[in-house]
């Protein structure tokens, strides 16, 4: 009986903090979750045609995720300003894009794994657009999952760049 006793108070503390880390999921870096509806929210916007909106969700997911990166204070300095631009201009104009498009090209060669730019350009001509959006969307998701925060900046603004204005 004092036997059991004593397993009873050691085993009840341990299966309760188990259960409270299981139950807590961690997250891959502090504003992970955040980042996460923003592009859930982000995905819904656009296929209600909010168009805008989904733009600036996923702009809001890049800058919540790049202080998990390795990428310099110049990438954050350019979205910073892109998303300046877009609050005074609109979502439409090419000077924002010009600005994603360059943090895109300072950061492409850091990025692990993905080779993602030569694969957009063969899939546009086989899928349609909004499906290769909405591919990249899940794309960052799943790195968000993984902890892959840098490939999560360089997937948003690959999505975000393929609905640009003009050529």
């Amino acid at each position: 009986m004092r036997y059991t006793k004593r397993i009873n108070i050691v085993l009840i503390p341990f299966l309760m903090i188990l259960f409270f880390l299981v139950s807590c999921q961690l997250e891959p870096f502090p504003q992970a979750n955040e980042v996460k509806m923003n592009i859930s929210r982000a995905m819904n916007k656009f296929e209600s045609s909010n168009i805008e909106e989904g733009c600036r969700l996923i702009v809001e997911a890049i800058l919540l995720t790049l202080p998990s990166t390795d990428f310099p204070a110049e990438i954050e300095a350019n979205i910073l300003e892109a998303k300046n631009n877009f609050e005074q201009a609109g979502y439409f104009n090419e000077k924002g894009f010009k600005l994603l498009k360059r943090a895109y090209n300072q950061i492409q060669p850091k990025a692990s794994g993905i080779n993602s730019n030569q694969e957009t350009e063969k899939q546009t001509s086989t899928a349609p657009l909004a499906e290769n959006f909405r591919n990249k969307l899940l794309e960052s998701q799943n790195q968000l999952r993984k902890g892959n925060a840098n490939n999560v900046v360089l997937i948003l603004l690959e999505a975000i760049l393929m609905i640009r204005p003009g050529p």
